[in-house]
């Protein structure tokens, strides 16, 4: 897995890959709080609703677990602007990230594709919605730091790992910061 942060800058155009940014096809779907359709793979769906991503980063039973959130925390905390932040997680799960980012005093707001997160982030009073990392209901320019440490690697079609950073670019404002996850 690679951490990468960008700087973000004003694009005169969407990103897109091979002239196209299709939504997979295969994914099953429903509607999401805000009326929008959320299209997911189901097998994936199924694997997370089993609520086993609560534990991952916090259990030591879960090697690598621990490590990857504080190492991950140690990145994030090395390229974090100062002051008070509006952050977005994108891909956040039951919301250990936003927890923290929290904790620091920012004001964060976490997008998952799956119920039962956004229900687990909620129960921990994080500012939650259901939502696709593909088409973010986020106004443009609308946050500092964008952080999305899951996505990319579920999302098999360039196209869809290209529409999901450009949708981050297109929500952080000019200055902010992408941190960004991905098999590499």
């Amino acid at each position: 897995m690679a951490l990468r942060c960008w700087k973000a800058r004003k694009l005169s155009a969407p990103l897109r890959a091979n002239g196209h940014c299709p939504v997979g096809s295969a994914a099953g779907s429903w509607v999401a709080d805000n009326g929008r359709v959320i299209e997911f793979d189901p097998e994936i769906l199924d694997f997370y609703q089993q609520g086993k991503e609560a534990s991952r980063l916090t259990s030591p039973e879960r090697h690598p677990g621990p490590l990857e959130f504080v190492r991950t925390q140690e990145l994030i905390t090395r390229y974090l602007p100062q002051g008070s932040l509006r952050i977005i997680d994108v891909g956040g799960g039951p919301g250990h990230y936003s927890r923290w980012l929290s904790d620091l005093g920012h004001d964060v707001r976490l997008i998952d594709p799956v119920p039962l997160h956004v229900d687990q982030a909620r129960a921990m009073g994080i500012r939650a919605d259901i939502g696709d990392a593909r088409r973010l209901d986020q106004a443009t320019e609308s946050v500092d730091v964008v952080v999305m440490l899951g996505p990319l690697y579920h999302l098999r079609d360039r196209a869809e790992r290209v529409q999901t950073l450009s949708e981050s670019l297109r929500v952080v404002r000019p200055g902010g910061v992408v941190f960004a996850a991905a098999i590499s």
